[in-house]
């Protein structure tokens, strides 16, 4: 069932039940309020003719004839009054004249009624529904009689009755109508997102351009929703394009060892080989595995550290320490490249994961040995912010990165083609995982470089927990 059906007919329903609801309401209010007013009637013409009669001892005369002398008092119709005159006994004293010639009389169960107000009954009067009013007559204190003035309730059934069919035809007429602009105006209010639905049916990979219109005109949930997808499919657009590049990336890094072993190995078979060439092609593929296997890891650390980011487990720890300790373990591959490193530093902390720490500071200090110059120097620093944030700068001398370039450096498998050889091994994971290591510290790193002058990396980490360093602020 669609979405325009459901709203019309929910929208049907509830106005069902409201106008139905107000009609019986209506109904019977009306009821009242016209019953009300004839009973009233009846009791004004009661004291018209109790005015006109004059009571004595010896009985009563009629003082005023004009009121008996009305034609609805003459006549016998759906629409006549009667009136009739008893004493306290209940007996007939005077009648109008429709009940004197038709020879009736009205009922006057004088034992049940009260002698000292109006009182007002339902009857059958010759088989119909009808009312009679008695008006009690005093004199002086003392009860003489009452006035009965009567009519068919036909007076008041014939408008209910007209009221009962005009609701009976309206109302379902009036909500067919309903139903009918309803439907219409949610067709209309829902055209919007059958635009949407179509745009959207057009959208078949994520390298296409299309995009919802603003909706400009339409209400601010319609403009809203549109905005959101188009939002979503910018996200999504560059997350597809991310994906193709990092399989092509990823695929072109596992094939071009896999590759490199397979030649290996046929050039191997080609003809029987010393041990000793056995024993070259196997160091070659030991080399090529090892890039695979290095590759792999790097990019399961990259999977692994998506955002939104998981629980790290953290220490406020003396880096000073650590990059010292990790300087030491790489002296040998500083001297092997001719280099010089000088590290200066004072007691600074740092709030973070000592793991990942030390495979940062190895990212950096590996990178800035392999390119730099023969003979060249390599810098540490390390300084205190604010006593809020710790500073590490790592400074080389060598190669270092074209302007255009700095923009991508920590993108998946970039390399600058004049600096990162294939000569120097490496994935083209490595800033890229320092990247992503200095953000699960809720840190920032910057490089700045110029060509065949040097590269400097600066990396800026909390000292403490962001909500303890927050409050120190305060």
């Amino acid at each position: 069932m669609s979405l325009r059906l459901k709203l019309t007919l929910w929208y049907t329903f509830l106005l069902g039940v409201l106008v139905i609801g107000f009609a019986v309401v209506h109904y019977y209010v009306v009821k009242w309020a016209v019953t009300e007013e004839m009973k009233s009637q009846l009791s004004q013409k009661a004291g018209e003719f109790a005015e006109s009669l004059t009571w004595k001892s010896s009985g009563f005369e009629v003082r005023n004839s004009f009121p008996w002398q009305q034609l609805e008092f003459n006549v016998m119709s759906d629409y006549a009054v009667m009136v009739q005159v008893v004493d306290y006994q209940g007996k007939i004293l005077h009648q109008s004249g429709n009940l004197n010639k038709t020879q009736t009389t009205l009922e006057a169960p004088v034992s049940t009624v009260i002698t000292t107000l109006e009182t007002i009954t339902e009857t059958k009067f010759n088989g119909e529904p009808y009312y009679i009013l008695y008006h009690p007559v005093k004199d002086g204190g003392a009860f003489l009689g009452w006035i009965q003035v009567g009519a068919f309730e036909k007076r008041i059934t014939s408008f209910l009755s007209w009221l009962q069919n005009w609701m009976l035809y309206s109302v379902p007429f009036g909500l067919i109508l309903s139903a009918l602009i309803g439907y219409y105006l949610a067709r209309k209010m829902l055209a919007p997102i059958d635009s949407i639905l179509a745009t959207a049916a057009r959208i078949h990979s994520p390298q296409m351009d299309v995009r919802f219109p603003d909706y400009e005109k339409e209400a601010v949930e319609i403009q809203q929703l549109a905005t959101t997808l188009n939002e979503l499919l910018d996200r999504l657009r560059e997350s597809f394009i991310r994906i193709s590049d990092f399989t092509s990336d990823a695929s072109h890094e596992l094939l071009t060892p896999l590759t490199a072993m397979i030649g290996n190995i046929d050039v191997t078979l080609r003809r029987q080989r010393t041990a000793e060439e056995y024993d070259e092609t196997l160091k070659k593929m030991r080399r090529e595995s090892q890039r695979m296997v290095d590759t792999v890891k790097s990019l399961l650390f990259l999977a692994r550290s998506e955002p939104p980011y998981g629980s790290l487990q953290r220490r406020t720890t003396n880096i000073g320490v650590m990059i010292q300790e990790e300087v030491d373990n790489l002296a040998p591959l500083i001297y092997s490249h001719n280099l010089t490193i000088s590290y200066k530093t004072e007691p600074i902390e740092a709030f973070v994961n000592e793991s990942l720490f030390r495979q940062l500071v190895q990212n950096l200090l590996t990178n800035a040995i392999k390119y730099s110059h023969a003979g060249g120097k390599i810098e540490v620093y390390t300084e205190s912010k604010d006593r809020h944030f710790s500073v590490i700068r790592i400074v080389d001398q060598g190669i270092g990165i074209p302007k255009e370039a700095i923009g991508r450096l920590f993108d998946r498998f970039y390399r600058v083609d004049s600096s990162r050889q294939r000569s120097t091994g490496g994935s083209g994971l490595g800033l890229t995982i320092s990247k992503r290591i200095v953000d699960l510290h809720q840190g920032t790193i910057r490089i700045l470089s110029e060509e065949n002058v040097g590269t400097e990396v600066i990396i800026t980490l909390p000292c403490r927990p962001a909500d303890e360093n927050a409050r120190l602020r305060g």
